[in-house]
């Protein structure tokens, strides 16, 4: 089965973010860092990032002293 990979786009679209908040978030340690294509250099979320991004952002939002700020 061929998975597909998401690129920062598609990948804050799925979590209910926008881009600029998912770097954020990576920058300053409170998501895992994303993988890079070798090639593009480009931030590339596979599905089990995607899962991964969810719960992490789950639990961040449940704790009112660490609030996401949606862009």
């Amino acid at each position: 089965m061929v998975r597909k990979n998401y690129t920062i786009s598609e990948a804050a679209e799925q979590v209910g973010l926008g881009p600029w908040t998912l770097r954020r978030l990576e920058r300053q340690g409170r998501i895992p860092a994303a993988r890079r294509d070798p090639l593009a250099r480009a931030r590339v979320y596979s599905e089990d990032d995607l899962t991964t991004l969810k719960a992490v952002l789950a639990s961040l939002t449940a704790d009112p002293a660490c609030a996401v700020v949606a862009s």
